[in-house]
């Protein structure tokens, strides 16, 4: 990476932004091998402590099309010179919940859906060179998300590739529906009651 001066990243959750920018990063990338002797990981850290960068960095890191810029981007990182089996070997679907909104349980609903949809399909355009033919016309022919999704999955078991899963600031929109439409429409939405 550049030399130069070092910026202060404030408010930047992209690693390769981060990177390119040249800003202060505090080496945390010891910890992958620990994350990966775990069967699930789940952040529970206040606002602002570096969770959305934290799956940025798992995103460049596992993604089976950063590995060719794996010296770019970990130059210099612990992890770039421990690297572990599973580098680049995913095809990474990474969910944003930030972006999902509305005031009501229903337009909430809808926003889900859509910013899902919009991460499927980014996904889906990212890989469709590793993906079995077909798999965008058979995801696209189902309607609701959780079937896409399901579809998704059984097209890839097949080709014996792996998807690893992020989903950041997965709880932004329920408590927006606890703050706004109570409890009552929480439990609706998460527990289909």
């Amino acid at each position: 990476m550049n030399d130069s001066v070092k910026t202060i990243p404030y408010g930047i959750s992209d690693f390769e932004n981060m990177r390119v920018l040249n800003g202060y990063y505090v080496d945390n990338t010891w910890g992958i091998p620990l994350l990966e002797a775990l069967p699930y990981q789940l952040f529970l850290r206040p606002r602002r402590f570096g969770k959305s960068l934290l799956l940025s960095i798992l995103h460049y890191y596992y993604d089976v099309n950063s590995t060719d810029r794996f010296d770019e981007l970990f130059g210099g990182t612990w992890i770039h010179e421990n690297p572990t089996p599973s580098r680049g070997t995913f095809l990474v679907l990474h969910f944003d919940f930030s972006r999902v909104g509305g005031e009501t349980l229903e337009e909430m609903q809808r926003s889900f859906e859509k910013d899902c949809t919009i991460a499927l399909d980014g996904f889906l355009e990212r890989y469709q060179g590793l993906l079995p033919k077909g798999t965008l016309e058979a995801v696209h022919e189902q309607s609701c998300f959780s079937d896409r999704l399901k579809t998704l999955e059984n097209k890839i078991i097949d080709t014996g590739r792996k998807i690893y899963i992020l989903i950041d600031e997965y709880d932004n929109f329920s408590n927006r529906l606890l703050a706004q439409a109570g409890t009552d429409a929480y439990r609706s939405l998460c527990h289909g009651t």
